[in-house]
């Protein structure tokens, strides 16, 4: 026994114990030993009085031992090919109890064949490593019958084990295997299984295991390794960051996008001409090419001149891959046979492979694995780093033959190893991207036109790369552009504007890195330039709020569903009242979405500018916020798939997308989508002549508005429009009695039910009728109204005089004058008209009918143009 941090034993225990196979300690500190072989029995070490007692009979060697949560003791027969328990809380040594295992061998889902470590987790699920059958079993509690998690005939089988002798389980449920007679240890990850340590054959170097047998991690993770045939115990440290790679990968999304126009970060006085790649590391130090002076130019970040220039004893160099502690390698395979590694810490060229041809790509895995890949030999080679002699290398990919099939090459050039060892490699004569899964010599087409599902053709890919979401993004050479994968497939993300030396344009790209911001930069070879193309951050994000120095605003993302020969509508409004100022639409979809300005189709990003001025009409927007100015554009597709559309504003913007029709006085109708998601309303928003009217409740435009159909005669209309029409007809003036305020009161009455059928029958007619003038309309507004209001208030005065006549009148009896009330209702009645229509007169002044003026069509083929909408 070993104390922590201790490197000499501080305890040695002995016992009365012949052959023994395996251990197991518990919490208190008590251990459990195998003693089966001559014994026949499972002894156990008390910590608290130093003395060995039999807890278990067994009539086999225990090559695994286990005790789990409830305190059962578990034992992995091998020669018996079973596993049995019992509970240590039963006071009586009884029968063993079978936890897996017929107890004769077997390969069915119920037997096993040499079974030998086991784990039992707190679900009291059984694992089982099934040496012999070369697998590892789970055993659900309480179940004969296994699962084979590992193995040939699993479910999803990523490794061939041989003799697995031990398994562990990490607190994530990942699994940990000894792959005894394979040498190594295994375990899983997100991607299937991988080779962890001794993954460089079997041996006796630092690195290298021969048939370990059992494994066992500190609470550091450091995983310790009984390696059998070396007669040692190996202790495997921790990396901290396991998997720290040397170049960016940032975490992109579907929807990533660049702006279209690069920027030129080096020309051909600094890289000359036909610059072959560029390695940018996570330090974001560039690292380019120089065939003409024979040179490796580097800039440190933020430095926009070089900072250093490396000169060696090589002639034409076509890649280079940079490590973690800086080293630099590059393919001198053509003239000189070599690749050669610059090292950081001692400026010294030195070989470290020996290739027969160019290596047009070339790459160092997480297990310091070289690979090149040789363009003239149709095949991508490799050899380990940590080989000490420089021996035959081995294939990774290709028969040195050109051809199509699977497990062939025709001109590979970049390629690019995972964390799971899989190789991809731009296949460049036969427009493809292969995967070649680790130990798998046939590839499998990811990219290409026999691609499972192709969304796009290449044109001899030169290079890729891999971002954190494993998401593709591929130099596409002689398509003169770079592609990635998008929310319908493939597309082309940048140099989408054909061949040219543009800003836009690419001419030749040979290779492709990014720097840790996500922004891109591009060789365009024949362009003899080095090209930066920003990233779009707003492309991933929703709603967003800078805090940079760019002014930029609230920015709103719309993510949408849009089907050809469908109109949509896209509003764009301001958070606050009256906010103007400039704003742009980017707009990023599926393949063949055309601007109209192209002379042939290309995948799209698209950009459109607009600003919103005083003279921008005005709405209440959501029903709350009243007169925010707002821009509406049409949007055409000619391919239906996902569509996302984004902001970059000096101002607060919200989006609406509505489908077929925006009408502004009904905000909620038509609504497909908005930045926010509000909750949808299903208010309605009436013109001026609504707004002033909330005295006597809901006006006939509010009421019928809903109901009334365009275009469509009175017989074709709903049955509440009938029913209202045939009130109106039917509808007869009320019995009035006499007196002068009677009188006035059942003229006014009758004057109040004329206008409100002519009010009813113009509101009607005009919004079934939509091209009724707007002369005719602006006179129905500032007039019908307000009259009818007047009437309807006198009606009101009238009724109120009569209750104060008949008052008076009550409490004078006799002495009441009625000629003198005549005298005073006749001044009532002349004036009061007067003073009712003083109250309406500033209506007739400010009434007024909204109109939504017409701006001249702005196409997008995603095509986009202005909407006339009317309000009234």
């Amino acid at each position: 026994m070993w104390q922590e941090e201790s490197d000499h034993p501080t305890k040695i225990i002995t016992g009365n114990f012949t052959v023994s196979y395996s251990l197991f300690v518990t919490l208190n500190g008590d251990i459990y030993i195998d003693d089966g072989l001559k014994d026949g029995r499972i002894q156990k070490w008390s910590s608290e009085t130093n003395i060995f007692v039999t807890v278990m009979n067994v009539n086999s060697s225990c090559y695994g031992l286990f005790v789990d949560i409830n305190d059962t003791l578990y034992c992995s027969m091998f020669h018996r090919h079973q596993v049995v328990k019992r509970s240590l809380n039963d006071s009586v040594m009884s029968s063993n109890r079978v936890a897996a295992g017929t107890g004769a061998y077997g390969s069915a889902s119920n037997q096993l064949r040499g079974p030998r470590g086991i784990f039992v987790d707190v679900n009291l699920d059984l694992y089982v490593a099934d040496c012999i059958n070369n697998r590892v079993q789970l055993f659900q509690s309480g179940e004969s019958s296994g699962i084979t998690l590992v193995g040939s005939e699993s479910l999803n089988p990523t490794i061939i084990l041989e003799w697995p002798s031990e398994i562990t389980l990490d607190a994530e449920k990942y699994l940990f295997i000894v792959d005894s007679n394979n040498h190594r240890i295994v375990g899983s990850s997100m991607n299937g299984f991988r080779c962890l340590v001794g993954c460089y054959g079997r041996g006796s170097k630092s690195n290298q295991l021969h048939n370990p047998s059992v494994l066992s991690f500190d609470r550091s993770g450091n995983m310790f390794i009984t390696d059998e045939y070396n007669s040692r115990i190996q202790k495997f440290l921790l990396t901290k960051d396991s998997f720290a790679l040397s170049f960016n990968q940032p975490k992109l999304c579907l929807t990533a996008a660049w702006n279209p126009n690069g920027i030129t970060f080096a020309d051909e006085a600094i890289v000359g001409k036909h610059p072959p790649a560029i390695f940018v590391n996570t330090n974001n130090t560039i690292h380019v090419i120089n065939q003409q002076n024979s040179t490796i130019v580097m800039w440190q970040e933020e430095s926009d001149h070089p900072t250093k220039i490396i000169t060696g004893n090589f002639t034409v160099l076509y890649s280079l891959f940079v490590t973690l502690n800086g080293d630099i390698y590059i393919g001198d395979g053509l003239k000189d046979g070599r690749i050669q590694k610059w090292s950081s810490e001692t400026n010294i060229f030195v070989t470290v492979m020996n290739v027969n041809s160019s290596c047009y790509g070339l790459f160092v895995d997480i297990n310091d694995a070289l690979y090149c890949s040789m363009s003239a030999h149709h095949q991508v080679v490799k050899r380990s780093l940590n080989d000490s002699v420089m021996s035959s290398n081995r294939v990774a990919a290709g028969t040195g033959a050109y051809g199509s099939a699977l497990n062939q090459l025709y001109d590979p050039r970049g390629i690019f190893v995972d964390v799971n060892l899989d190789l991809y490699v731009t296949d460049c004569r036969n427009n493809r991207v292969q995967l070649f899964q680790s130990g798998e010599s046939s590839g499998i087409t990811v990219v290409g036109s026999e691609s499972l599902n192709p969304t796009i053709i290449l044109n001899c890919p030169s290079a890729m790369i891999l971002d954190a979401q494993k998401y593709l993004f591929i130099v596409d050479q002689n398509n003169h552009r770079i592609v990635g994968l998008g929310l319908n497939g493939f597309q082309c993300l940048v140099g989408c504007y054909g061949r040219g030396s543009k800003s836009n344009q690419l001419s030749s790209p040979s290779s492709l890195s990014f720097d840790r911001a996500g922004n891109m930069f591009v060789t365009n070879a024949d362009n003899f330039r080095i090209q930066r193309f920003i990233y779009l951050k707003k492309s991933c994000d929703n709603l967003l709020k800078t805090d940079d120095d760019s002014g930029f605003d609230t920015q709103f993302k719309l993510d949408i569903h849009l089907d050809v020969d469908i109109m949509y509508v896209l509003v764009v409004t301001t958070y606050e009242s009256k906010e103007t100022g400039e704003f742009s639409i980017f707009i990023f979809g599926k393949n063949k979405v055309i601007l109209q300005r192209l002379s042939a189709p290309v995948n799209i990003q698209l950009r459109y500018s607009s600003k919103l001025t005083d003279d921008s009409p005005t709405y209440y927007r959501d029903c709350q916020v009243p007169q925010c100015h707002y821009e509406t554009s049409q949007i055409y597709v000619n391919t239906t798939g996902l569509y996302v559309l984004w902001s970059e504003n000096n101002i607060n913007a919200y989006g609406y997308i509505y489908k077929n029709d925006f009408n502004p006085l009904k905000p909620s109708e038509n609504l497909l989508l908005s930045h926010d998601d509000p909750t949808e309303s299903s208010c309605v928003i009436g013109d001026q002549c609504n707004f002033y009217i909330k005295g006597i409740g809901l006006t006939l435009d509010d009421i019928l508005r809903d109901e009334l159909k365009s275009k469509t005669v009175l017989n074709n209309q709903s049955f509440l429009i009938k029913l209202s029409a045939a009130l109106t007809i039917i509808i007869d003036s009320r019995l009035v009695g006499c007196g002068m305020y009677l009188l006035a009161s059942s003229i006014t009455s009758l004057l109040t039910i004329t206008m409100f059928i002519i009010k009813f029958w113009f509101v009607v007619l005009t919004h079934i009728n939509v091209s009724t003038s707007l002369s005719v309309l602006r006179g129905g507004c500032v007039s019908i109204e307000p009259i009818l209001k007047l009437f309807l208030y006198l009606d009101g005065w009238f009724n109120a005089c009569v209750a104060v006549e008949r008052a008076v009148l009550i409490f004078k009896g006799v002495k009441f004058d009625k000629k003198k009330s005549k005298s005073i209702a006749r001044r009532t009645i002349l004036i009061l008209p007067f003073c009712i229509f003083g109250t309406l007169i500033h209506e007739l002044a400010f009434r007024r009918l909204f109109v939504y003026e017409t701006v001249p069509d702005t196409r997008f083929d995603v095509k986009i143009s202005k909407v006339k909408n009317l309000e009234w």
